[in-house]
């Protein structure tokens, strides 16, 4: 791959845009080539962003030999399918959440992943934020004692039943389009596995709000959802995730001798950011310097890769990525499956 990856697109989703953006900003990634079904749409997207190749199709891209790596902000219910195929015409992966919305899938994408060798990497960009290893230090070095809670919100209004997120068939819902990330965060802190979950979810799109925009039998999927994730040893998760309601992004964590609040826990838009400490002693301010949290996701999935094609296999950092997928993902399908249910889960080793 020499000094710079190049990177193909699939697809010309919103979300990359960011991807685009954030690679201009590097001096090790590029965005190289982007395919699309439609010809004339993807051409013109591709001109307008100055990406030199254009292809027909997905497949076409991947085996043309134009790329070192692709991106795959396609629908959920695409995911696993193209993460897989990618992997087979030999190109690392860094795929939107959530990477896999079955176990089935889930499985897939770890054996495709070890079989060839080629790292992939779910894009949760927010943990990339320098402000992520001001708070990893800050529980580290003992500022707010032992980490009790990991609560976390994340909610928007979606008004198009037409939408993604609002689609059954594509794998919306609440969960998988905006409350992975709080159920990644709670992870991230906790630093393991919960050993039980427990959900409660509102489905359809049910409001009379929503049912005036004209959500209906398509929209059967959870607009709303609140979660506990109970990681054993005194420690749990609470998050709260809408695409029904106000938009609202929140994250404090609390522990024995205080507490980490960020307000910004998600989007951090290239602005400066703060997080408070709380303690006995008061609030604890500190400012963070802006941050393309795009960017620092590509070149980190770029230095994986460059690891990996250093080892001839997966490194120790491809690998954790592949554990944190699917340490993912297996807690996604427990809280769901807890929805349903009424009772708690003990996620699924994947």
């Amino acid at each position: 791959m020499g000094d710079l990856l190049k990177l193909g697109i699939l697809g010309t989703a919103s979300i990359a845009d960011r991807i685009v953006a954030g690679a201009r900003k590097s001096s090790i990634v590029r965005v190289s080539a982007v395919a699309g079904r439609d010809p004339a749409r993807t051409s013109a997207w591709a001109a307008t962003r100055g990406i030199p190749h254009t292809f027909d199709s997905y497949d076409a891209l991947l085996e043309s030999g134009a790329v070192d790596a692709v991106y795959i902000p396609l629908p959920n219910s695409m995911h696993a399918e193209w993460t897989v195929r990618a992997l087979s015409a030999g190109l690392p992966v860094l795929c939107e959440k959530p990477a896999a919305t079955t176990a089935y899938d889930a499985s897939r994408i770890r054996d495709a992943a070890i079989q060839s060798g080629l790292p992939v990497v779910e894009a949760f960009m927010y943990f990339f934020h320098p402000l992520y290893r001001q708070v990893e230090q800050m529980i580290t070095n003992g500022r707010i004692g032992s980490v009790k809670s990991i609560e976390s919100r994340f909610s928007w209004k979606c008004d198009d039943p037409a939408s993604g997120p609002a689609l059954s068939e594509l794998h919306g819902g609440a969960l998988f389009d905006v409350g992975c990330y709080c159920v990644h965060l709670s992870r991230k802190i906790a630093g393991r596995e919960p050993v039980s979950v427990m959900a409660a979810a509102r489905n359809g799109f049910i409001d009379p709000g929503c049912q005036g925009l004209g959500f209906g039998p398509l929209n059967m999927v959870d607009d709303m959802m609140v979660g506990l994730l109970d990681f054993g040893q005194g420690t749990a998760g609470l998050f709260q995730t809408a695409i029904s309601s106000f938009e609202r992004h929140a994250a404090e964590i609390t522990g024995t001798d205080g507490s980490i609040v960020i307000d910004q826990p998600w989007l951090q838009d290239n602005a400066p950011v703060s997080i408070n400490l709380l303690d006995d002693n008061g609030r604890h301010p500190l400012r963070i310097d802006p941050a393309d949290t795009y960017q620092a996701e590509l070149e980190g999935f770029a230095g994986i890769v460059r690891e990996c094609v250093r080892n001839r296999g997966l490194s120790p950092a491809a690998l954790a990525a592949l554990a944190d997928l699917c340490g993912n993902a297996a807690t996604l399908f427990a809280l769901l499956q807890s929805a349903k249910t009424g009772k708690a889960v003990k996620p699924a080793a994947l």
